[in-house]
């Protein structure tokens, strides 16, 4: 859960810098694959949390109550996996100078 709390605010600075830079395409690109890579390691950070807490405690309980933190962490991992395919997205819509459709016309 760490990496992907550095990886999300790397793939944040990429994407607030895509404005302020004239490479627009190539750093909406590494935003994208950087906050792609947050949502996966929250996903396995939250899979490890999981599983270990079943191996730990048995699934032997009746109910299963997790804190409200487990739950912002799921939301985390969509959230951030939505962002990283909008910022790919919106790379790939780019129609900068550097784009593939600007250099072939």
């Amino acid at each position: 859960m760490l990496l992907s709390v550095l990886a999300a605010a790397a793939g944040l600075a990429l994407g607030l810098s895509v404005v302020a830079s004239g490479a627009r395409r190539a750093r909406a690109r590494g935003a994208g694959v950087t906050l792609l890579l947050a949502g996966l390691l929250a996903l396995l950070g939250l899979a490890v949390y999981t599983a270990g807490t079943l191996s730990l405690l048995g699934p032997t309980r009746a109910t299963w109550r997790f804190s409200w933190s487990y739950i912002l962490g799921w939301v985390a991992v969509v959230l951030t996996g939505s962002a990283g395919l909008f910022h790919l997205c919106a790379a790939a819509k780019d129609p900068s100078p550097e784009s593939s459709e600007a250099a072939g016309a």
